[in-house]
């Protein structure tokens, strides 16, 4: 009985350990994840506020302006990635692996299996590509890597398939598949739906406003100016009657409720894995939080609204703590998943 006690024991502290090292990898990759730490410096930033409100002796000013210009830094490192998925579409969340698996299987087996496969041998095969692809894949979503086309990606799989010795793959090339990239590059893709293209050009856009409002308050542009030759055109003759934080809000706001439509349309139509379940109905979650903050600002600067700076700095923090809640809970993505709800 003691014997059996102190195994328990021991089987409890080694759980305990690795739960603990489990949290510590999850730290560390929270720490090193952009939108985490923009969230968590716009936590600091409205809990400074709320400070200096109940106590207006306090000083914090330097280590607020700190924190908001540190946030705003985020809204760079958007912009510098554009060009990178402009010429580097080619990503493992943008691939869809159950075509890509099933259609590479066919081609392998026709031209390098041409005497044919025994049904282990066929097994066999199947297994290796969906274990090598969802390393090569896993390995891309960790490190953030992408390329301009299939057949590098697919390089870097054959390279793969050939240090495998279950099955002989030493003549296979996958280097020159311009044929098979060309019939079957949109089955491998998973393309954005009409709310997301809109919704990346509308985040494209604020993005871009985002940076020329920093600009502004460092005193780098002179959006007055910018104001004035824009407004000599009729067409953007409207824009001059709205300050240029004005507008970035409205952007910011029209970005969320697009969100939000989304991962309804989503939830409701169509089939989903466990991850994308989590992702969506967090989407849901984070977009209701992201609209009451940035709505009471919008409605202020509108005149339509007298929302008092304590009510939105609350709100601000509710809305970016359920966020990097949202960041911090999401499970690892993991490609040829099965559906969950169909």
């Amino acid at each position: 009985m003691i014997q059996a006690s102190m195994q328990s024991f021991v089987d409890y502290l080694d759980a305990a350990k690795q739960n603990a090292f489990a949290s510590v990898k999850a730290l560390k990759e929270l720490r090193n994840d952009p939108d985490v730490l923009q969230k968590t410096l716009q936590v600091g930033y409205a809990s400074l506020q709320l400070i200096m409100e109940k106590f207006p002796s306090a000083s914090y000013g330097r280590l607020s302006s700190t924190c908001t210009l540190a946030a705003g830094m985020h809204d760079f490192y958007r912009i510098v990635q554009y060009p990178r998925d402009l010429f580097f579409p080619i990503n493992a969340e943008g691939i869809n692996e159950f075509n890509l698996g099933q259609d590479l299987f066919k081609f392998i087996n026709e031209k390098y299996f041409v005497d044919g496969l025994s049904k282990e041998e066929a097994n066999l095969l199947e297994t290796i590509l969906i274990d090598e692809l969802t390393k090569q894949l896993e390995l891309m979503n960790a490190n953030s890597d992408a390329y301009r086309n299939f057949a590098e990606f697919l390089s870097q799989v054959e390279v793969r398939l050939k240090k495998n010795k279950d099955l002989d793959f030493s003549e296979i090339d996958l280097s020159n598949v311009e044929d098979i990239e060309k019939n079957y590059a949109k089955r491998w893709t998973r393309y954005p739906s009409t709310i997301e293209k809109i919704m990346g050009l509308n985040w494209g856009l604020t993005d871009v406003l985002a940076i020329v409002w920093w600009g502004r308050e460092w005193k780098l542009i002179d959006t007055a100016k910018i104001a004035d030759r824009i407004g000599q055109y009729p067409v953007f003759q409207q824009f001059k009657e709205y300050q240029l934080e004005t507008i970035l809000i409205g952007a910011v706001c029209s970005a969320f409720v697009l969100k939000l439509f989304e991962a309804i349309r989503v939830l409701r139509d169509e089939d989903l894995t466990e991850q994308d379940l989590f992702k969506y109905s967090s989407n849901v979650a984070t977009s209701l939080a992201e609209l009451a903050f940035y709505g009471s600002i919008f409605g202020n600067l509108i005149g339509k609204t007298q929302i008092k700076p304590v009510v939105i700095n609350t709100l601000a923090i509710a809305a970016k703590v359920i966020g990097i809640i949202s960041l911090a809970t999401r499970p690892k993505h993991k490609f040829f998943q099965e559906y969950v709800t169909k």
